[in-house]
């Protein structure tokens, strides 16, 4: 049973979210939480100060990810982070829930966020290359043959490189909105390279996910969350021609499978992916 209040670093916090992962407390005077391990994870040092380097490198280049204050050790010997605590934060998934009129006006404000965040150079120093990323989870890949293996490092290698940043796990619900401004969460997979690893990533969410998958990202039904990909792309390349954009949608349709990739093994546990993976390789083999 978790402790309703603690006193941690000369500060008194007070439980308000216990779940499965983490344990979270707000401050006293409500301006940091305190994130500690739940039942089912626990956090190493090592991991810990990885997230905070890498949220460092992502607000030096400008981009709004809440502050890592510190990372430190408990009296119980367990590693917690202290964060900026954005209040009345909602993430734009949640606000399509919620606020089903302006869904598009929603989707648009995702759209300028993400597009801000694929122009950004990265700082390759610091970043992982996402296709580098993808090339070697590929090596592993328990779902294929070393014949379609070869065919699908082929494909990523004709991608064209790029070096601005890539969320790596592009879906609205890493994206919150506050009365302060608007923020981009759950960065640990945060890199560099072609925007069509994270558009692919959406198009995968939204349209070959398994219907229970769609939900727990969408909070919605498939039909809805593929009227979701459509906005967000018209958004996305305004001012483009309808010829560019149906270019661009094909492009992002046959980079999807192969963005997964970023996920490793896991992602493909999932039938539906699987089945994915299987129509993309045959669409390749047997023309």
């Amino acid at each position: 049973m978790a402790q309703d209040k603690i006193r941690v670093k000369d500060t008194n916090w007070e439980l308000f979210s216990e779940r499965p992962n983490s344990l979270n407390y707000i401050s006293e005077d409500g301006k940091w939480m305190l994130k500690t391990d739940g039942a089912l994870l626990q956090n190493s040092k090592e991991d810990l100060l990885k997230e905070k380097e890498l949220t460092d490198t992502i607000r030096a280049l400008g981009l709004p990810t809440p502050i890592i204050k510190e990372v430190f050790q408990m009296e119980d010997g367990s590693w917690a982070t202290i964060y900026e605590y954005v209040k009345d934060k909602k993430s734009i998934t949640r606000l399509l829930s919620e606020d089903p009129e302006h869904r598009d006006e929603w989707i648009k404000h995702m759209a300028k966020l993400v597009k801000k965040l694929h122009e950004t150079e990265a700082n390759t120093d610091k970043l992982p290359n996402q296709k580098d990323r993808i090339l070697s989870n590929l090596e592993t890949l328990e779902y294929v043959n070393e014949e379609e293996r070869k065919v699908l490092k082929d494909y990523i290698l004709s991608i064209p490189d790029k070096t601005t940043c890539l969320h790596g796990d592009m879906q609205p619900g890493n994206y919150i909105h506050s009365p302060g401004g608007d923020f981009i969460i759950d960065i640990g997979a945060f890199s560099y390279g072609n925007p069509l690893f994270d558009l692919g990533n959406f198009y995968q969410f939204s349209h070959v996910d398994s219907n229970q998958g769609v939900q727990l990202v969408f909070r919605a039904d498939k039909e809805t969350a593929r009227a979701y990909f459509d906005m967000f792309i018209k958004h996305y390349y305004e001012g483009e021609s309808q010829e560019y954009i149906d270019a661009r949608v094909q492009e992002i349709k046959d980079v999807a499978i192969v963005s997964m990739l970023s996920h490793g093994n896991v992602a493909f546990a999932h039938v539906s992916i699987q089945k994915a993976l299987r129509q993309w390789l045959d669409e390749r083999m047997n023309k």
